[in-house]
């Protein structure tokens, strides 16, 4: 086996975002001297790949008839996929859990009250999504009212489908205030195209956040989490060249971090029609670069401390208290990804003068220190 100078094979079933990924991981390879790397299609039988003679792989395992196949060349293979479970060779994919945790805070701070994950079991991706979604709503004491299905095929940007009753009556059924997390952008693209359909009022449309940011062109415009294809090709590629390196050690999985969630007019608005729930909350957000209290904000909306805590607490399910931080981390997350600023220059700017005040409300918000959000932020670009 060649260590100095591998050749790889990186194998695509031709899909764009397979595509996207390896070929990411192709201009990785293309960096370590020596190394040659080709691009071919899952589709053929393989013997292709076999007359090449790569020492490895890289492919997207898909389907389980692919997977056999590979078993039978006897080399390494990093898999790039998220669709099989239990695969016999290691994986880089983003972390799916958190993708659904994610989601799951976004629809509960933009106010809905009602919640549904809509995708399949059994695919491996859309299962981690929902687990982490559940478990985020369970964790702050939401349980979701429904349980998603996943929408019949349509023809998206074909005028008018033929849409089954079963899915009809389920779209229309959604109390208001309804937030959908859907594993994707085109099953999210499907539910617009199916609201607008049905002639579903913009303020009564459920709001939708997708796992998985595609650019896809809807309007409105989809929110959803940024997966950086750069990192999962160049993730893949380091393992692979690892592993030729030390044949004896077999990798274990990698789940990088996502992104941001990149909000968007599906979710743009808080799911809320208290008029001044909503002052209070543009207010904190419009302040957040002050060190802003409970009073400040109910003297700055014309209300009692009392009962504008009330008002918030029934209408969101968190407190005042909760916003005025969490729009302090928001700031600071965009401080901290556009500005070379440090972490004590980034709380100063947010209105904290105690850094460690930052780093204790930033790590309860998201799992994660200020220094070490920029880190993944720049590994991610």
């Amino acid at each position: 086996m060649r260590t100095s100078s591998p050749r790889i094979a990186l194998v695509s079933p031709g899909h764009t975002l397979p595509r996207r990924i390896l070929m990411e991981a192709r201009r990785r390879l293309l960096r370590k001297p020596g190394c040659r790397s080709a691009l071919f299609s899952s589709k053929g039988n393989l013997e292709e790949v076999v007359r090449w003679q790569p020492d490895g792989l890289i492919a997207h395992v898909n389907s389980h008839g692919f997977r056999d196949r590979l078993l039978t060349l006897g080399l390494p293979v990093v898999n790039t996929s998220q669709v099989l479970f239990d695969l016999p060779f290691p994986s880089v994919s983003p972390d799916n859990l958190r993708i659904g945790q994610m989601a799951a805070h976004h629809l509960l701070h933009q106010g809905y009250t009602s919640f549904v994950y809509v995708g399949q079991k059994d695919l491996a991706y859309s299962y981690f999504r929902e687990e982490g979604f559940l478990a985020s709503l369970q964790e702050m004491k939401v349980f979701p009212s429904y349980h998603g299905k996943l929408p019949p095929p349509m023809g998206l940007g074909a005028g008018r489908f033929d849409m089954p009753d079963e899915f009809r009556n389920w779209l229309l059924a959604l109390p208001p205030r309804t937030g959908l997390f859907v594993a994707d952008d085109p099953t999210g693209a499907v539910i617009l195209e199916a609201a607008e359909e049905l002639s579903i009022p913009p303020e009564d449309a459920p709001g939708i956040v997708t796992g998985h940011d595609m650019d896809w062109p809807t309007d409105p415009t989809l929110s959803s989490v940024e997966i950086s294809n750069r990192r999962w090709g160049s993730a893949s590629a380091e393992m692979i060249l690892g592993w030729l390196q030390h044949p004896e050690s077999v990798p274990e999985d990698v789940f990088f971090p996502p992104g941001e969630l990149n909000q968007r007019e599906t979710t743009s608005s808080v799911a809320t029609r208290d008029p001044v729930v909503l002052e209070a909350i543009q207010f904190i957000r419009d302040h957040a670069d002050l060190d802003l209290s409970v009073p400040d904000v109910a003297e700055a909306v014309g209300r009692g401390r009392r009962t504008l805590e009330r008002r918030f607490k029934e209408e969101l399910g968190y407190t005042l208290l909760h916003e005025i931080n969490r729009a302090h981390v928001q700031l600071a997350k965009q401080l901290l990804r556009e500005t070379n600023d440090s972490v004590v220059d980034v709380s100063r700017q947010v209105g904290l003068d105690d850094v460690n005040r930052l780093i204790r409300i930033f790590n309860k918000f998201e799992k994660i220190s200020p220094g070490k959000y920029r880190e993944q932020i720049r590994q991610n670009t």
